[in-house]
């Protein structure tokens, strides 16, 4: 299982001065439909049909999201200290980022696209493009049997003024539902409020994408992703195989860990010189985790030569055959500030001089970006979650043997597309 949550938290720039106090004034086109604690979830008296999107907008899309996953993998390598492991969710963060240019302009909005690889995109068409692809992803996901659930949302300081157009796009596109809280007198029941939506929509397995401090009275808004998914071997490993092993570290010691097997699986798979790769499909085959272990030289090195063109040359390369493999069973989780991540990708200007007029006329930045993942393979199948936050502030051949054991790439990707839902460098599978 994989589960994320992500969330951008913008702040109000000092300049400004406070937000207004009355919410039906500035936002008047609003109204309340429920509470969450001391959260009121509002929603527009009416909204517009959604904009349709071609199928070239929404190929893409994806195309640009499996680019900047590897992007993102590379700049998370290059912040690390080395040899531990890496989860996370690109596809929650490009929904948040995505979420956010729709209400940033100039530079700001350049510079997100250009981080996020979609300047080819106008930020309207990739909203839709956005929600095109996620829609096919969900049905397809329901008739395979396997359980595929985004949310969006945002979370608003009470009395914020928002532009009608932006909250408008959000609600069609990203189906984004719209909460109250008073950041300002309450920090601590917003985010408990905020902490709750996204243990809901990852099951339980992220309880805390903002903990005690992050957000703050200067918190104006957040926008929020929570992802969860949930899918089972097409081909599932037998519990009774699984048997104790060691796994090689990237610093040159040994793990023990319990290692699944099979010798009953029919898979793509191919063995090269650099590196031995599989792809194990989930049922209804949509969706797959595909395997890369590097045989020469570090994962870090291998994912930081890695390209879209490089990835997708491997998984074109892969033949279907049989397989007797050994794969750890793990379960691992993992936390990042992205903000300087974000910024040696490219995307400046929305933490400090920030245009994000599209989204309100307060002055507004991008205080912090946070996501917390979670990723457990096992015989059954695979089950994930990752939350993002985004903080806006004021101021068939013949038989192969493959042994995953040691440092390996784990993706779950889309086998339609390419996009990349979660990615995990495996540095050590028993942390």
């Amino acid at each position: 299982m994989i589960v994320a949550a992500a969330a951008v938290l913008v702040s109000l720039n000092l300049q400004s001065g406070t937000a207004p106090t009355h919410p039906s004034n500035a936002n008047a086109d609003l109204e309340i439909v429920g509470h969450s604690g001391s959260a009121v979830e509002l929603a527009a008296h009416s909204s517009s049909a959604t904009p349709l999107v071609g199928a070239q907008s929404e190929a893409q899309l994806a195309v640009d999201e499996e680019a900047f996953s590897l992007s993102l993998l590379r700049q998370l390598d290059a912040t690390d200290s080395g040899g531990s492991n890496v989860v996370t969710s690109p596809s929650s963060l490009a929904a948040v980022l995505a979420m956010l240019e729709l209400g940033a302009r100039g530079s700001t909005a350049s510079q997100i696209a250009m981080t996020l690889g979609t300047l080819n995109l106008t930020s309207s068409q990739q909203a839709a493009a956005w929600h095109a692809l996620s829609t096919d992803e969900g049905q397809t996901a329901t008739h395979a049997g396997v359980d595929l659930e985004s949310a969006n949302s945002l979370w608003m300081q009470d009395g914020l003024p928002l532009v009608p157009s932006f909250m408008s796009a959000l609600s069609q596109q990203f189906g984004a539902g719209v909460w109250q809280v008073d950041f300002q007198k309450d920090p601590i029941q917003a985010a408990a409020a905020l902490n709750s939506w996204v243990s809901v929509h990852t099951h339980g397995r992220i309880t805390q994408l903002f903990g005690p401090g992050a957000i703050t009275p200067q918190t104006a808004l957040i926008l929020a992703n929570a992802v969860y998914f949930k899918g089972a071997w097409q081909q599932p490993f037998v519990t009774e195989e699984t048997r104790p092993g060691t796994f090689d570290t990237a610093g040159g010691g040994a793990s023990p860990v319990s290692f699944m097997f099979s010798d009953t699986l029919v898979a793509p798979a191919t063995k090269r010189s650099s590196y031995d790769a599989v792809q194990l499909p989930y049922k209804g085959r949509r969706f797959a985790a595909l395997v890369i272990m590097p045989t020469t030289g570090t994962l870090p090195d291998f994912v930081n030569g890695l390209t879209t063109a490089s990835l997708d040359e491997l998984v074109s390369g892969m033949r279907k055959t049989s397989v007797n493999l050994s794969m750890p069973r793990f379960q691992l989780n993992d936390s990042h500030l992205l903000n300087s991540t974000l910024e040696s990708m490219g995307m400046r200007d929305a933490f400090g001089n920030a245009d994000l007029s599209g989204m309100s006329p307060a002055r507004l930045f991008v205080s912090q970006v946070q996501q917390k993942a979670f990723l457990k393979v096992a015989e059954e199948g695979t089950e994930a979650a990752a939350a993002t936050g985004a903080g806006i502030a004021s101021s068939l051949r013949g038989a192969e043997s493959i042994t995953v054991n040691h440092p390996f790439l784990f993706l779950i990707r889309d086998t339609t597309t390419g996009a990349i839902l979660f990615a995990a460098e495996v540095e050590n599978p028993n942390p």
